[in-house]
């Protein structure tokens, strides 16, 4: 589509002396089916920078947010896109109440209920903007000089929104959201965690046929990046308690059955000695018969199959024993920790060469075939493993280390979330638990867990099959005509195109976990087709994995000078200053660089990325040292920020300034960032922000399927 973009629903506005503007064109039907004369940008909260909004100068301007970040940047971006408008229209930002995280104009009608009347509901919002007050308009002296400035890039690639747990059934949505409280954890570590944990619990007995030549397995890897000290292992035992609990249980009620079985075959393997030493020592009469009775129970004993204890879960485990747990565990098994060990593992940590074909195998089902010592080869037909992952951003930065790792494909197997952890916004006396809460997720868990395996036609255990139903067919369809050409040269994802190809996979893999414990209580859920609610909640949940692999492969493949230049950038805001020499940057870091020398990459690469620049040196005179270098600040980058007088304020969506380019959310990242300054989670640009633009209108596209291999 050409810049400027034109806005959405234009004809309607130019008669209009108020405009409500939402995130996406759905949000503005629904604001126009109150009366109200509606629009938004064409491309959603990916694109405010991009549209044409002179035809709302002069007007009254109501900007209603999504209730989550990228919603609050989008308003921001919007409100500072707006007051550079001349004549300046007249902005309120109308919060509307009882939104649940990531809900919309859409979903406040819903809870309205069908008896609702669009009037009572339109002067609700009325009376909730006459007690808003007007932003007020930015001043001239923010943007003095600013065409000397070179356009400003973000040092992180782009904003990364809060986890969508109003996508889960009630029950999990419940312990997700309960438990993020008690830990005061961000929602995304036990939200992605539960995905993982049915997984685990689902893997195997069900895979999703999207349509012939085209079915997805139900295993995932899950993988959650968050800092040391944030109460990873709490969440981490309490999320898997259910699983461990199934473990113990199944422990405990069949070793018997187990101990007589292994006796069998130790009383086997002795009488297959005795007949090889009987055969060795016959006469040739009897050496033929004696052999051949020998040859038979060896090969019985070979195929035999010796039943383990039941296993779920492992942990610190090689390739090579983790293939043959998954023989032992009939082709299914999860992989939960804690630690980093697990990617340590698939790096051959004891000095091996790379083995992490069973990972590969085992995600797309592909049949694995596990030699044995003295026996013969086990053969895995469609195993599933499960990964969830609760590490140190360090170790996924870690992961560069081994180029094989993505260049086979396997870091595109894992759905990455980087969230922002709350150290020092912790309230030490949250609430625990509620132990209703809990009894309710280990009881849907549980549930899961004893789904029955199908059967095919000749007997053998085989996993039923979900369908999607037409709506859902048709969403999925228009998400992938949506996805492909973001995979091209001059797509939006072409820097993980290897990981986002196989995002259609991964949506269908999540609607078939979410349909199993939505309707896990009936006797066979596979019975009823995956429906369009479902297949929403899952795009909605590949929406913000989206924006969270976006920032997790740029930190992975992040140098030290990006991380120096983050950390000098928030004691540059610190200070307040919008000129400072180098003798004051080496002042006020003097913790974090041994000389003066290491801090030059960081002040070349604020510079590179248009945040400061280095003033003219003026002609020295007289006797002395020549002054020290000394630097201006972008006032773009400090004019988003109250405490610099430019910017325009409200309570909850921050600071709104100049957003367009996503360089106030860079200064609130430089804020709030982590302590050693490697990681950020709050930057954006025009093009990155997940919101409507990943919700393509509904259609269907002829286009090939997604490839697991």
């Amino acid at each position: 589509m050409p810049d400027p973009r034109p806005l959405y629903a234009l004809p309607t506005l130019r008669a209009a002396d108020r405009v409500v503007v939402v995130e996406g064109e759905k949000a503005a039907d629904a604001a126009r089916s109150l009366g109200f004369i509606a629009t938004t940008s064409a491309g959603g909260s990916q694109a405010p920078g991009k549209t044409d909004w002179r035809p709302l100068a002069g007007k009254e301007v109501w900007i209603l947010p999504d209730n989550d970040r990228p919603g609050r940047k989008y308003a921001e971006a919007v409100a500072g896109l707006l007051a550079e408008l001349n004549p300046a229209p007249t902005v309120r930002v109308v919060e509307l109440p009882g939104l649940p995280e990531g809900g919309d104009i859409v979903d406040w009608i819903d809870a309205h209920g069908e008896a609702a009347e669009p009037d009572g509901m339109r002067a609700e919002i009325e009376a909730l903007a006459d007690e808003s007050d007007p932003l007020a308009a930015r001043t001239e002296g923010l943007a003095q000089n600013n065409d000397t400035w070179p356009d400003l890039v973000p040092l992180c690639p782009h904003d990364v929104p809060s986890f969508p747990t109003h996508t889960m059934p009630g029950w999990l949505r419940a312990f997700v959201e309960a438990e993020a409280q008690a830990t005061q954890t961000p929602a995304d570590l036990a939200g992605m965690l539960t995905l993982a944990v049915l997984a685990v619990c689902c893997q195997k007995k069900c895979v999703v046929r999207v349509r012939d030549g085209w079915s997805e397995p139900l295993a995932l890897y899950v993988v959650v990046a968050l800092p040391p000290g944030t109460r990873k292992t709490s969440v981490f035992l309490e999320v898997t308690a259910p699983l461990e609990a199934w473990e113990r249980a199944e422990i405990e009620r069949l070793p018997p059955e187990v101990a007589v079985a292994r006796s069998k075959h130790r009383i086997a393997e002795q009488r297959l000695q005795a007949l090889q030493s009987k055969a060795a020592k016959a006469q040739p009469d009897e050496a033929a018969a004696a052999t051949e009775e020998a040859s038979q129970l060896a090969w019985e004993l070979a195929t035999a199959h010796v039943p383990a204890l039941p296993r779920l879960l492992v942990d610190d485990c090689t390739p090579e024993a983790l293939a043959r747990l998954l023989a032992e565990q009939g082709g299914r098994l999860g992989v939960f920790s804690d630690e980093g060990d697990t990617f340590d593992l698939m790096r051959a940590r004891y000095g091996n060469a790379p083995n992490f074909g069973v990972y590969l195998r085992a995600h797309s089902g592909s049949n694995l075939r596990v030699d044995r010592v003295g026996r013969a080869p086990a053969f895995i037909e469609a195993p599933a493993l499960s990964i969830g992952l609760a590490v140190q951003p360090d170790v996924v930065q870690g992961l560069t280390k081994e180029r094989s790792l993505r260049g086979r494909g396997l870091l595109a197997r894992f759905l990455y979330s980087w969230p922002p952890h709350s150290l020092g916004q912790r309230d030490p006396e949250a609430p625990p638990l509620p132990e209703m809460v809990r009894a309710a997720y280990h009881a849907g868990v549980d549930r899961l867990l004893r789904l029955p395996l199908g059967t095919a036609p000749d007997g053998r255990p085989a996993p039923h099959v979900l369908t999607l139903g037409p709506d859902a067919y048709q969403r999925l369809m228009a998400f992938q005509r949506w996805l492909e050409p973001q995979l091209g040269e001059s797509g939006e994802l072409v820097a993980i195109a290897d990981w986002a190809a196989k995002l259609a996979g991964a949506i269908v893999r999540l609607a078939g976990l979410l349909h199993l414990a939505e309707h896990g209580t009936l006797a066979d859920p596979w019975q009823r087709p995956i429906g369009l609610p479902t297949m929403e909640a899952a795009v909605r949940i590949g929406e913000y994995l989206i924006a969270h692999a976006r920032y997790t492969f740029a930190e992975m493949w992040a140098d030290g000078k990006i991380a120096d230049a983050r950390y000098l950038l928030r004691r540059i805001e610190d200070a307040g200053v919008t000129t400072f020499t180098r003798r004051d940057a080496w002042r006020w870091t003097m913790g974090h660089f041994a000389t003066v020398e290491d801090l030059k990459p960081a002040l070349e690469t604020l510079g590179e990325h248009g945040y400061i620049r280095e003033r003219p040196a003026k002609e020295h005179q007289g006797p002395g040292r020549r002054p020290g270098p000394a630097y201006e600040v972008n006032p773009l980058y400090f004019g988003n920020s109250g405490n610099f007088g430019n910017g325009i304020s409200t309570p909850e969506a921050g600071n709104l300034g100049n957003s367009g380019n996503g360089v106030g959310a860079d200064r609130e990242e430089a804020r709030g960032g982590q302590s050693d300054g490697q990681n950020c989670h709050n930057c954006q640009n025009s093009s990155s922000t997940v919101g409507d633009a990943w919700r393509p209108a509904s259609g269907v596209a002829n286009q090939s399927e997604e490839s697991e291999q």
